[in-house]
């Protein structure tokens, strides 16, 4: 039997650019086009996704404040945030299990909330199978709201979003640290300095 396409419209957070996404009732999940940010190194796979970003709803909000204004508008990587671009129509087990599939690397937002969530459980565990041993670097682990990393997780390095108190100081260099790691991680080559990359208020 074969398979029946429904096309999908997602527009992205910097209102610059749109994918076409379409699901088949297969389980494909295929865009028609796209930027991608600079990388250090050209990947051999092509994936839908430079990012694939897992977060509570909760936390939301942390995510369109500082991860997506760097990684979208200033970097210009193609991320896919569930709550955001999930087309309808489609289980939400196979867009979690295809959402992965498709990207290149997923930051897991841990907290609190997300501990506590099934359906977030279930996700963290696929985005694990990926890179079970962490030798491919896919599996990015962040630390929210004071959330220690589960123990099955406890062979990743993470990263922490830094706490804003103390002096502006300190909380400038934890932020810098924070965004050097990640985009090192990610191996991207930002043309502008860490600095230049912060979104306002971070």
């Amino acid at each position: 039997m074969g398979c029946s396409f429904s096309s999908h419209k997602v527009k992205y957070a910097d209102k610059k650019s749109s994918h076409n996404i379409h699901v088949s009732s297969c389980g494909n999940m295929k865009v028609n086009e796209g930027q991608h940010g600079e990388r250090v190194n050209n990947a051999e796979e092509s994936f839908l996704y430079d990012v694939n970003i897992s977060c509570h709803e909760n936390q939301i909000d942390w995510v369109q404040t500082h991860l997506l204004p760097v990684l979208e508008e200033k970097l210009k990587l193609r991320c896919f945030l569930f709550e955001r671009d999930s087309p309808t129509g489609i289980s939400q087990s196979q867009i979690i299990e295809e959402s992965i599939k498709h990207s290149k690397q997923i930051i897991i937002c841990f907290s609190q909330d997300y501990l506590l969530s099934s359906w977030k459980q279930y996700e963290v565990l696929m985005a694990h199978h990926t890179d079970p041993t962490g030798f491919k670097r896919t599996f990015i682990p962040i630390l929210l709201d004071g959330c220690e990393l589960p123990t099955r997780y406890s062979g990743f390095s993470v990263l922490r979003w830094p706490p804003q108190d103390g002096s502006e100081y300190k909380s400038r260099m934890r932020t810098k640290f924070f965004w050097t790691n990640l985009l090192r991680t990610l191996g991207i080559r930002a043309e502008q300095s860490v600095e230049d990359l912060f979104p306002s208020g971070s």
